[in-house]
């Protein structure tokens, strides 16, 4: 999705991933200012099992900031997935949806926005909730990743320099340490 109408005053849902960060950098090429880093982490364990956040690698999001000198606001997920339907139509009381939004009014708090950058792929079910969460904050979403296919989108990466180390599968199975490659090495 390029949006190059207007320059946006743009917040980073930023997960640690290299899809959240690609999906940053495809912002700044079309002129919006990233002007915030948002992200949600679990209170007590390095992973938590969420069917809207990724949290594994949640340590390393504080480099994120420093390394690019823009404000960082965190807060910790307190609800878990409420309604697991499609779409999220309303507010539903401690629901992980709604530790979204209250973390955007509070960067609202400090700074102006316009919009929101996503690196969601293919998961409705997050996209749907982001839109919701943007719709109720009258703001827009940017989702530059949005239904690419992955093979290109991967070989797009690595091209624009992102060097990302796989640190999860979602597989069964015990990860083997020594088979951990950057993504560039496959």
């Amino acid at each position: 999705m390029r949006d190059n109408s207007q320059s946006l005053r743009v917040v980073a849902l930023i997960s640690g991933g290299k899809d959240s960060t690609y999906n940053m950098v495809q912002c700044t090429k079309d002129n919006h200012q990233i002007i915030a880093l948002a992200n949600l982490y679990p209170e007590s364990t390095d992973e938590l099992d969420s069917y809207m956040y990724q949290s594994v690698g949640h340590e390393i999001i504080k480099l994120y900031a420093e390394a690019i000198d823009i404000p960082l606001y965190r807060a910790i997920i307190k609800g878990n997935a409420k309604t697991t339907e499609k779409y999220y139509s309303e507010p539903v009381t401690g629901d992980e949806v709604e530790d979204l939004y209250q973390l955007l009014c509070e960067v609202k708090k400090h700074h102006e926005f316009d919009a929101v950058s996503v690196g969601a792929i293919f998961s409705e079910y997050q996209y749907n909730r982001v839109a919701n969460v943007c719709h109720r904050l009258n703001i827009k979403v940017l989702t530059y990743l949005w239904k690419r296919d992955q093979k290109v989108l991967l070989d797009e990466m690595i091209d624009n320099g992102i060097e990302a180390i796989i640190i999860k599968t979602a597989a069964m199975g015990k990860l083997n340490i020594e088979a951990l490659h950057t993504c560039n090495k496959f």
